[in-house]
């Protein structure tokens, strides 16, 4: 059991940065959208 969690820790490292790069991607996309979905208020924007 505990091969299992030390080699899951080392995958979710070494994918920790592909990670960062989609959802970094995906975090400005849904921004965007938010904000063509909002733009009747200034308020509602995501900066």
């Amino acid at each position: 059991m505990d091969d299992l969690i030390t080699n899951g820790k080392a995958k979710v490292d070494g994918d920790r940065e592909i990670l960062k790069q989609i959802t970094g991607t995906l975090d400005t996309k849904i921004k965007n959208d938010m904000n063509l979905v909002l733009p009747l208020q200034k308020a509602n924007q995501i900066q």
